[in-house]
């Protein structure tokens, strides 16, 4: 660390002394401009500026004695205050008001010894200094500030659901993370983090929204949460802030119905008063830390200025950057980037499909199709396709904000694509009760119950085996679900809670076995539990994501299926 270079002021001491001093040590580097006085014991005495010097040359003369006009009263922080909730601590001690007179602050350590001298200017720019809320403690918020507080010693988390920060506060997820609850209680428990419920009670320089648009019935967008909280947020905002939205919106929100919010709450300019930047979440559910440390950011900005002022605060969080044009491409390239993967599997199970007209396995065909051809990258066929974001993201992008044009014309055919994926399973099991002469109704081991299997997750948003499981129930079959997050799970409720059962070897005593996630456990778990099928019924195993080694499966006289 490079010590301040200021001047010690002797016990005797003229103004023309003290102007020589200047005048040699403004030569040097790293001089802070500050002249301070010590007493007996090494403690701050007072100090003085080169302006107070000025003033004292001007009104006294040069044979002044200066340490008579000392500023007894000098700005004095303690180095553990120094981060980013050094503005709620200057605001508390009333000792901005100073700063009006005096532009810097003198840091001590534990030792009281100064370790370095800021201007004020450079802990008003710095994003280090300014205190940060995050709206929204959910699936995007709450890990979002869990890696922000590896850099930042404050945080204030905003949640309007009192029960939701009380689960918080006693490590209740109602979603899970690979290593969040440990770090959340850690910061907690340090003090690190403030929940509050009321944005009102808060006050900071950056503001991060995680909340987006919102697919409600017969496709149709909402804004209301979204336009609620911008409301809020610019009846708080002052000159220099910094909003960032993070959320996922549809095309043309960030700029349309955002800022314009921002703006009329205000009453202040976004970009010269105010500044507002689209930094959208780019997170895989399950592995949200390890992403948000790795993972480029994309950063745009309202402005020029506004893009610089994110991109100084981004530097600060993460490691890598993507520095875009606009709002408009950060919000494409977030709708698209999902888009594109709910396509892509449509494009698979559409391919299964057509295959198992032939009677083909799609998963098969597949891989030998991508074998050793490296201008193939066709994805794996499923179930479906489930979860939050993959379901809602090419409808949001469909419909382009402000405007008659035509959004992206994909987004029906994938879902229905997508959404039939259920149905084609479905029907396998409807057939091969009607024809293997199993009239009765069937007993269903369905291997994983979340939306997918990798990363793990406690997710049932959209999952593809409760929507089967839906219409097994339906025909009277008898279903039960095995999930590798089976203790996760039980400490959530659920609609579908009573089907969870932790017992493998409900395997042996099913008529149908389906493979719905992909998840290494799940075949290892069947090839050393599986019997021998000794009864006169056919029993059958439907391999979604072709795991299983077909042979093993045939040996056991179970009829082996994949998609």
């Amino acid at each position: 660390m490079i010590k301040p270079n200021f001047i010690i002021i002797p016990k005797n001491c003229n103004a023309k002394e003290l102007a020589q001093r200047f005048e040699l040590k403004s030569k040097e580097l790293n001089f802070t401009n500050l002249a301070i006085s010590f007493n007996k014991k090494k403690r701050i005495k007072g100090i003085l500026t080169l302006g107070d010097l000025r003033r004292i040359l001007l009104k006294f003369g040069r044979y002044a004695d200066v340490n008579k006009f000392l500023n007894i009263s000098p700005i004095i922080v303690s180095e553990k205050n120094l981060n980013n909730k050094i503005n709620s601590y200057l605001d508390e001690r009333k000792i901005k008001k100073k700063l009006k007179k005096i532009d810097q602050l003198i840091i001590l350590d534990k030792n009281k010894e100064i370790t370095s001298i800021k201007n004020i200017e450079e802990i008003e720019n710095n994003s280090f200094f300014k205190e940060i809320t995050v709206i929204g403690m959910g699936h995007v918020g709450l890990p979002l500030t869990v890696h922000l507080l590896k850099n930042f010693s404050h945080l204030k988390g905003i949640e309007i659901d009192k029960q939701k920060i009380k689960n918080i506060k006693k490590n209740k997820l109602d979603f899970y993370e690979k290593n969040l609850d440990k770090a959340l209680q850690k910061n907690i428990k340090n003090k690190n983090l403030q929940l509050s419920n009321n944005l009102n009670n808060v006050k900071s320089q950056i503001y991060i929204i995680c909340l987006g648009s919102e697919i409600k019935k017969n496709s149709l967008v909402s804004n209301k949460n979204l336009i609620q909280i911008s409301k809020s947020i610019g009846k708080k905002i002052v000159k220099n802030d910094l909003v960032i939205l993070r959320g996922t919106v549809q095309v043309g929100t960030s700029r349309k119905v955002v800022i314009k919010l921002l703006e009329k709450y205000s009453k202040l300019k976004c970009g010269v008063d105010f500044y507002f930047s689209f930094l959208p979440e780019r997170i895989i559910e399950g592995n949200a830390l390890y992403e948000l440390e790795n993972v480029p950011q994309i950063v745009s900005g309202f402005t020029k200025k506004c893009r610089e002022m994110a991109l100084e605060f981004c530097s600060k969080a993460f490691k890598s950057i993507i520095e875009l044009e606009s709002l408009e491409e950060g919000e494409i390239i977030k709708l698209a980037s999902n888009s594109y993967r709910d396509l892509s599997f449509a494009f698979s199970n559409e391919i299964s499909r057509i295959s198992s007209i032939y009677g083909l396995s799609g998963s098969n065909l597949i891989e030998k199709a991508n074998f050793g051809y490296p201008r193939n990258l066709i994805a794996k066929p499923s179930m479906g396709v489930g979860g939050y974001c993959l379901p809602k993201d090419p409808f949001l992008f469909s419909k382009l904000l402000g405007t008659k044009k035509n959004g992206y014309l994909l987004a029906k055919n994938s879902r229905l694509i997508n959404d039939n994926s259920i149905n084609e399973v479905f029907n396998v099991i409807k057939n091969f009760q009607k024809y293997k002469s199993n009239k009765k109704n069937l007993n269903i081991m369905i291997f994983g119950i979340t939306f997918k299997g990798l990363p793990e997750t406690i997710d049932l948003r959209n999952s593809p085996s409760i929507e089967l499981a839906k219409k097994l129930i339906k025909k009277n079959h008898k279903v039960k679900f095995y999930d590798v997050m089976y203790r996760e799970l039980k400490k959530t409720k659920f609609k579908y809670s009573k089907y969870l059962i932790n017992n493998k070897n409900f395997m042996n005593s099913s008529d149908v076995i389906i493979v719905a996630n992909y998840h290494p456990d799940y075949p290892k778990m069947i090839q050393l539990n599986l019997k021998f099928n000794s009864s006169k019924n056919n029993k059958l195993i439907f391999d979604c994501w072709n795991l299983l080694d077909q042979q093993t499966i045939q040996n056991l006289n179970w009829i082996y299926k994949n998609i």
